[in-house]
């Protein structure tokens, strides 16, 4: 539907997900890498794999909004706007950075491949950059389209470390960000009530 197209075409506003509040951990790499996104005047296409919970949305909503707030235009692309068809690509191509999440069920359709494969060739030929986040690798993907395996294979892949990974006298100094557990604190004030009838009647709301 139109709405679902609007939100993949204008990466939201809200700084809830950004690079800086990511703990990286034993992925500063990572970091590092998305933070130049569509800053190095060639094209980039990166691949982030790792177990769910591990962080790779909130890095590929990072990116977006470090491209952003560097001056460039970028798209974030959660699973949920698959619904609207394969016209969810249409202008993406003149985005600089363009950011695919849950990459796994947008590919093993012809239609589908053949949309992304020309999303990719437009953004190549404009020096853009394409994310894509998934817990498998391209290898491990059935991809129909040898032309897009053979792209999506060659993306630069990042494995998301566990923070246990990271040693233990440096794990004693990380911190939670302030603004990113006010946030959480005031959604769990409303959003810990469980029965409907509770929460409609907002009958618990934590002070």
């Amino acid at each position: 539907d139109d709405r679902s197209r609007q939100l993949a075409l204008k990466f939201p506003a809200p700084q809830r997900c950004t690079l800086t509040n990511f703990e990286a951990g034993p992925n500063g790499e990572i970091v590092d890498a998305l933070r130049r996104c569509g800053l190095s005047g060639s094209f980039g296409a990166l691949w982030l794999t790792g177990e769910t919970g591990a962080g790779k949305s909130h890095l590929l909503q990072g990116a977006c909004h470090a491209a952003v707030a560097a001056g460039l235009t970028a798209a974030y692309l959660p699973l949920a706007v698959r619904s609207a068809g394969v016209g969810v690509f249409e202008g993406l191509g003149d985005f600089a950075v363009v950011a695919i999440d849950d990459i796994d069920p947008w590919v093993g359709g012809r239609p589908w491949e053949e949309a992304l494969l020309a999303l990719y060739q437009r953004l190549f030929d404009r020096h853009g950059a394409l994310l894509f986040a998934s817990r498998a690798t391209p290898a491990d993907l059935d991809v129909g389209l040898p032309d897009l395996a053979s792209r999506l294979r060659a993306s630069q892949v990042y494995l998301l470390r566990p923070l246990a990974e990271m040693p233990a006298d440096l794990q004693r100094h990380l911190r939670y960000p302030e603004d990113f557990f006010a946030i959480q604190a005031r959604k769990y004030a409303t959003y810990h009530m469980e029965d409907p009838q509770v929460f409609y009647n907002k009958e618990d709301l934590w002070a």
